[in-house]
């Protein structure tokens, strides 16, 4: 029953450990880790910035996003409400259409997706 697909999704522990979830203090199967570093190493910053996996998960999000919505505007505001359960200020919309234009670009919503990840409101929220 553990290993059952659901939604597309199996539980993290049933799968191989990727780079970004070991640079995040992913324990091994068998050993039970109550407590985790609260402060931030290197190897997590170098991971999170230049690490593949976050990269790859981010481009295929954009891609998704920029085939679901047309507008940079209504694309900027799902961001936001998903991710950070709010609205977006209209400083941070302006800021977001800029980057990512009024036609979805997919290197632009890869950036937006980076850079709200990258808030610490996204990382208190997940």
């Amino acid at each position: 029953m553990a290993g059952k697909t659901v939604y597309g999704q199996v539980r993290a522990s049933l799968t191989a450990a990727d780079p970004l979830t070991l640079a995040l203090g992913r324990p091994n199967r068998e050993q039970v880790t109550t407590v985790r570093q609260s402060t931030a190493t290197t190897i997590q910053a170098l991971e999170l910035t230049n690490g593949d996996t976050l990269a790859k998960l981010l481009k295929r999000g954009a891609e998704q996003l920029v085939a679901t919505n047309a507008d940079g505007r209504t694309l900027a505001e799902r961001v936001f409400q998903q991710a950070l359960t709010r609205p977006p200020t209209r400083k941070e919309l302006n800021l977001a259409v800029g980057l990512i234009g009024p036609k979805p670009q997919t290197e632009g919503v890869e950036d937006l997706l980076w850079s709200v990840a990258m808030l610490p409101e996204f990382q208190l929220t997940y």
